[in-house]
């Protein structure tokens, strides 16, 4: 597909901030815990839109599913990598691959239209970036990895 989006430095550090503060605020009565970690030569080349989306998804996605904690880490080694945890329940390994379809939810009894981690696909995909689920060894919930190639 190859990068078709206007290429302007995205200031991390502020966005991720507003973008947390917004979601402890709609989250406030569960009284969710969002930690942050931002590598400090990591930087977005892309939409500003597109990453708020993106990263907006992935951890509204986590704040519904988790217990209390959340946790966002950017990392800049061979990509420009975002990590999204949960301490949630996390996923059934055969609904993974499910997980980026356009409608589908993995539990029908928490609200929302099951659009968002399709969306956050399309976006990855429009970059080239690599999407994937796993198990968070680390939080034991839900796992999101997004990794966009360096250019």
């Amino acid at each position: 597909m190859g990068n078709i989006h206007p290429t302007k430095r995205v200031n991390l550090t502020t966005e991720i901030s507003q973008l947390v503060t917004t979601l402890q605020h709609i989250y406030s009565k569960k009284a969710v815990d969002i930690t942050w970690h931002i590598a400090p030569d990591a930087m977005f080349d892309g939409d500003r839109e597109d990453l708020l989306e993106m990263l907006g998804n992935l951890l509204d996605n986590a704040c519904k599913w988790c217990e209390r904690n959340v946790s966002l880490t950017v990392t800049s080694d061979k990509a420009i990598t975002f990590i999204v945890e949960d301490d949630g329940p996390g996923c059934a390994e055969e609904e993974v691959v499910m997980l980026v379809q356009r409608g589908f939810r993995a539990d029908e009894s928490t609200p929302g239209s099951g659009l968002g981690l399709a969306i956050t696909n399309d976006i990855a995909q429009s970059y080239d970036a690599n999407l994937a689920f796993s198990h968070s060894t680390r939080l034991g919930g839900l796992c999101v990895t997004v990794s966009f190639p360096l250019h």
